[in-house]
C-alpha cells in the first residue's frame, strides 16, 4: 500500500442525486447562462421511454441537436463525426444521458473539438501510454471549454473518471485518454431515469463497478482513502445490486447502486490504475465486441484467484465487506455475479480457446496489465487466467 503520493482533485463541481434529471439540466444551464445544448442519449431510452422527450420539452429552443445510437465501446470514427456536429451546431453545453459508451464518447469528443483532431490518426496521437512503472502518461492537448452534464443510467462510473476509452476498429484495440478536464462539471444520479435501464444491462454495469472496487483494494498502488471508498462500494453493491435487479422499481436500491458507482469512480482519481481483469477485459471487449461488464463478471473471480498469493490481505478485507469474514473473496464475488445470471465462461460470450493466443499476445503488451499486483511477465500468465474461464 502506498504511503506517499499526490491525489489529483477532479474538476467536478456538483453531483445531484435523487433529483429530476430534466430539471437539473435546465437549472445548470441557467446557472451558467448557456443556451445551446447538444444531447447525446441512449437509443434505448429514446425508443422505449419518455425520458428524453421530457428533457426535450424542458429544454425547448435550447436544444440544438439530439444524437442517439452511440455504438458500444465508442468507436473512434463515430467520435470524430460527433465532434464535427458539435462544432457545426455551436454547442455551449454537452449533455450525456446513458451508460459508459455514451459518456466516454462525449468526453473524447471534447478532446477532438478542443485539440482540433479531425481524423482517427490525429485523435489516437493523444491517447495515453502506460509506462513500465504502471503510470499512464498523456501528451499535452486542449479539451474543449464546453461544460458537460452527465446523467448516469448504468453503474459504469465512467462519468466520475478522468479517463475515457474508445475503440479503434482497425486495430481492435481500446485507446485510453486521461485528462483532469475529462471529468464532467455536473453529474446527475436520478433513479427515476435509471429504473428504465434493462435489468441485464444494470447487472452488467454493476459487475464493472465491483471490478473497479476489487482491483483498487488489491492494487499495490492503493491507499487508505481509496480503500475506504472501494470497500464501501462492495458493501453497497452486495445488497443493493441484487435487490435492484430483482425489482427495477425499487428506487432506493437503484439510488444506493448509483451512489456505490460514485464511490467506485471517485477513487480512480488517485491514479491507482486497474489490474489484469481490466487489462485482459479491454482486449476482449474491444476485439470481440463483448460488454466490459461481461468481461468483469467472467474474469474478475479468476484474476482474484490468480492474484491471491500477492493480495491475501486485500481479499480478506473484501470478504469482510461481502459479509463473510474469513471467506474466499473470489467465491463470494463469483456467487454474487451468478445470482444475477451473469456469464461465467468466455464461451458464454462467444470467445473460444482458438482466440486465446491472440488475446494473450495483445494483453501482455497492454499497459493496464503491467499494474497487476501479481506480475504478469509472460503470455503464459494471461493464458493461465483465460483457461480458468474457458
Amino acid at each position: 500500500m502506498r504511503t506517499a503520493s499526490v491525489r489529483q482533485t477532479p474538476l467536478l463541481e456538483r453531483v445531484h442525486f435523487g433529483r429530476p434529471m430534466a430539471q437539473v439540466v435546465c437549472e445548470e444551464m441557467e446557472r451558467r447562462s448557456r443556451r445551446r445544448a447538444f444531447v447525446l442519449a441512449s437509443g434505448t431510452l429514446v425508443r422505449t421511454t419518455d425520458v428524453i422527450d421530457r428533457l426535450k420539452d424542458r429544454l425547448g429552443e435550447r436544444l440544438v441537436h439530439l444524437h442517439t445510437g452511440v455504438s458500444q465501446h465508442s468507436p473512434n470514427n463515430e467520435i470524430i463525426e460527433i465532434a464535427e456536429l458539435i462544432r457545426q451546431h455551436g454547442a455551449d453545453t454537452l449533455v450525456s444521458v446513458g451508460g459508459g459508451s455514451v459518456v466516454d464518447t462525449t468526453k473524447i469528443a471534447r478532446i477532438a473539438v478542443g485539440s482540433g483532431a479531425q481524423d482517427r490518426d490525429a485523435l489516437r496521437a493523444l491517447r495515453g501510454i502506460m509506462g513500465e512503472d504502471g503510470v499512464r502518461r498523456s501528451p499535452e492537448y486542449e479539451v474543449a471549454d464546453i461544460p458537460m452534464i452527465a446523467v448516469a443510467t448504468t453503474l459504469s462510473a465512467a462519468e466520475f473518471s478522468d479517463m475515457a476509452g474508445s475503440n479503434d476498429p482497425q486495430l481492435r484495440m481500446k485507446d485510453i485518454y486521461k485528462n483532469p478536464r475529462l471529468v464532467p462539471e455536473v453529474i446527475v444520479l436520478d433513479p427515476v431515469v435509471a429504473q428504465h435501464t434493462p435489468n441485464d444491462v444494470w447487472a452488467i454495469a454493476g459487475a464493472r463497478a465491483m471490478d473497479h472496487a476489487v482491483e483498487t483494494v488489491c492494487s499495490k498502488l492503493t491507499d487508505h482513502y481509496s480503500n475506504g471508498l472501494a470497500l464501501h462500494t462492495v458493501r453497497l453493491l452486495r445488497d443493493a445490486l441484487p435487490q435492484s435487479v430483482e425489482d427495477a422499481g425499487n428506487l432506493d436500491a437503484r439510488l444506493r447502486c448509483l451512489q456505490a458507482a460514485w464511490l467506485a469512480g471517485d477513487h480512480t482519481y488517485a491514479g491507482i490504475g486497474m489490474g489484469a481483469s481490466h487489462g485482459i477485459g479491454y482486449v476482449i471487449g474491444s476485439g470481440y465486441n463483448v460488454w466490459h461488464g461481461h468481461t468483469s463478471a467472467i474474469l474478475l473471480p479468476a484474476v482474484m484467484r490468480f492474484n491471491e498469493p500477492e493480495t491475501e490481505y486485500g481479499q480478506g478485507l473484501i470478504a469482510e465487506a461481502m459479509g463473510a469474514p474469513g471467506g474466499e473473496a473470489a467465491d463470494l464475488v463469483y456467487d454474487l455475479f451468478r445470482k444475477m445470471g451473469l456469464p461465467s465462461r468466455l464461451s458464454d460470450v462467444g470467445v473460444v480457446p482458438d482466440d486465446f493466443d491472440r488475446i494473450a499476445d495483445t494483453a501482455i503488451n497492454a499497459g493496464v496489465c503491467r499494474n497487476n499486483p501479481r506480475k504478469i511477465t509472460s503470455r503464459d500468465h494471461v493464458l493461465e487466467i483465460l483457461r480458468m474461464v474457458a
